[in-house]
């Protein structure tokens, strides 16, 4: 039939593109081949239509049912081992050396409650903080701690040139208490 032959000639671009770029992952407005992006999203959409020889022949070549939990598998991965370099899961919103990952744990963080439970263990089995504010806020207080301990008092100045951070800091707390 027609749809049969469109469905292989579909496939066989599909291998092509998994040959040439190592996964399956076709955008949906693929501008080289737009017809592979909306068949693969098809595809997608229409699993549980799909017979068993079609399912196991797209799953042979590494087709992603959903795209979406395997870029936070991946993504989370990326937080996994930013973690074993650095020791904390403080990934800066606009970090230089991968802007996704920063762009990534910065949502998760506003989508929590939107989070599978099941993600929200897994991301504070390796010490996701959830508020980074108030990590941040607690290491300042321990440096005006540390402050108070050879100064004898809180008195930072606020252009404190030992640390600048700890004066704009104790300035601006000064700033919300009033």
């Amino acid at each position: 039939t027609a749809y049969e032959k469109k469905w292989e000639n579909l496939f066989g671009k599909l291998e092509q593109y998994h040959r040439n770029h190592g996964d399956c992952l076709v955008p949906q407005l693929y501008k080289e081949d737009s017809a592979l992006g909306r068949w693969v999203n098809h595809m997608r959409s229409r699993r549980v239509e799909l017979n068993s020889e079609r399912v196991a022949r797209l799953e042979s070549i590494g087709f992603v049912w959903d795209a979406w939990d395997r870029q936070w598998e991946e993504m989370f991965a990326k937080l996994k081992e930013y973690h074993r370099k650095q020791g904390d899961c403080l990934v800066p919103r606009h970090y230089k050396e991968d802007p996704s990952l920063g762009f990534w744990v910065m949502t998760q963080r506003n989508r929590r409650d939107e989070l599978h439970s099941e993600r929200i263990a897994r991301l504070d089995s390796i010490g996701f903080l959830w508020d980074s504010h108030d990590h941040q806020w607690e290491d300042m207080f321990a440096k005006l701690e540390e402050y108070h301990q050879c100064h004898g008092d809180c008195l930072v100045p606020t252009n404190y040139q030992e640390d600048p951070s700890l004066g704009m800091w104790v300035s601006t707390q000064r700033k919300k208490r009033d």
